[in-house]
């Protein structure tokens, strides 16, 4: 968390500190942090709820991968029948495959009601 927000030659500074991800500055010592966020669930890394917003007590929580995978600037969303869903939700909820539906949506402009047929 800190190399990506403060290290420029960190491979992954572009997408954090790069683009004005900070960390808070009390967690600067491991016990405040600590203090914040409890000890880590097994299974779980640090998550933050707004991707777009810092390292913060009130934005960040323990999260397994496939929370995490679904909170990430390049996930496709989509307004199906007027509700808003990521891509790989309406896919599961509809028993659709997900490259199909991609293709369809984003590569031939299907609209998604049409698509979900």
């Amino acid at each position: 968390m800190k190399s990506r927000c403060l290290n420029r030659n960190d491979p992954e500074f572009y997408n954090y500190g790069g683009r004005g991800i900070a960390v808070c500055e009390t967690w600067g010592s491991f016990v405040n942090f600590l203090n914040d966020m409890g000890e880590r669930p097994i299974g779980t890394t640090i998550d933050r709820i707004d991707n777009n917003a810092g390292y913060t007590p009130k934005n960040c929580r323990w999260a397994v991968v496939k929370i995490q995978q679904r909170n990430k600037r390049t996930n496709r969303k989509i307004l199906l029948h007027g509700v808003p869903s990521l891509l790989i939700e309406a896919c599961e909820t509809h028993s659709k495959p997900y490259r199909l539906m991609y293709d369809r949506i984003f590569r031939q402009k299907w609209t998604p009601e049409r698509a979900f047929l």
